[in-house]
């Protein structure tokens, strides 16, 4: 991340097809995702809240666990698409260390696949340098508890 800040250079620069003289006006989106881990698995052992959501249907707002999921996912479909139809979409991905985590926990590898579509291998390389180590950074060995 330092290489990336730590000079005066273009960073994407170089790479876009975007000509920055001919631009009147932008938009870009920033998504924060997040859900806390809770200590409320099988002998209080700690899980993702969406988790505790899917398994507990019928108390509160938790008949939402589904949309939320979905939330998490679906911006590895429609980014591919904006892309496909000639758009140069920005966005800016900020998904916790305790949700990566918690959805790996709980299976919700669907999710993270989407996800990694666009930050892993996806033809949007240099856009997503950074948010692909990110994510893949947290995705694989963060978590907020871990002993080792």
């Amino acid at each position: 991340m330092l290489s990336v800040v730590n000079h005066d250079q273009p960073v994407f620069l170089p790479t876009t097809n975007i000509k920055l003289a001919d631009i009147n006006a932008v938009f870009a989106i920033a998504l924060h995702m997040d859900q806390p881990t809770i200590p409320a698995g099988h002998s209080s052992s700690l899980i993702s809240n969406l988790q505790y959501m899917f398994e507990h249907q019928h108390e509160g707002d938790n008949h939402n666990a589904k949309p939320f999921a979905y939330c998490y996912s679906r911006i590895g479909d429609f980014i591919p698409e904006l892309v496909n139809q000639g758009c140069n979409p920005r966005v800016i991905l900020d998904y916790s260390g305790n949700i990566l985590w918690g959805l790996r926990q709980m299976g919700g590898s669907d999710i993270l696949d989407n996800v990694k579509r666009i930050t892993c291998g996806y033809q949007l390389s240099a856009l997503c340098r950074v948010a692909r180590d990110n994510v893949e950074s947290r995705c694989n060995s963060f978590h907020p508890h871990s002993r080792y």
